[in-house]
């Protein structure tokens, strides 16, 4: 053990519980496919979540009140993980743009439907318009629309 001071002895027991906490949470929020090493480095190289990592440290969310909306919106949800390197959405991990397509990509995979792709993608990932992607990207899949029964309809209820 060194007796150079290391980064967390400035922290309180509190904030260091909190930290190992938060870093847990992002370890498990990593989907399998994905190291949480190239996730930290991809959003430490996004211009977009590394602003989103400023402004959840400095608490000054002006800035991305007009060029970042969807965050802005989700803004008390925010936290770092990691050293700062991870921003986490309670517990999704917000997935920076570099990855966001392989993430869609792997999770559509099996043709799970609709549904199903929704919810596995929304237990581990956040990022704006993830919704929109899925729906579009399950559109645009002839295999699921081949699968798709369009002709079952809800019966008419009459009053």
């Amino acid at each position: 053990m060194s007796r150079h001071p290391s980064a967390d002895d400035h922290l309180t027991a509190a904030a260091r519980s909190a930290n190992r906490y938060a870093n847990f949470i992002a370890q498990q929020a990593t989907p399998k496919a994905f190291k949480l090493e190239d996730v930290a480095t991809a959003t430490t190289e996004d211009p977009v979540l590394t602003a989103v990592i400023k402004a959840t440290k400095t608490g000054d969310w002006s800035k991305l009140r007009s060029t970042q909306p969807k965050y802005y919106k989700v803004r008390n949800d925010l936290t770092t993980a990691c050293n700062d390197s991870i921003v986490m959405r309670g517990r999704q991990l917000c997935l920076p743009q570099k990855l966001q397509d392989r993430a869609l990509l792997l999770a559509h995979e099996t043709h799970m439907g609709m549904t199903k792709t929704k919810k596995m993608m929304r237990e581990k990932v956040y990022f704006p318009g993830i919704t929109k992607r899925i729906e579009d990207m399950i559109r645009g899949c002839t295999a699921c629309q081949l699968c798709t029964d369009d002709s079952v309809r809800a019966p008419i209820s009459s009053f």
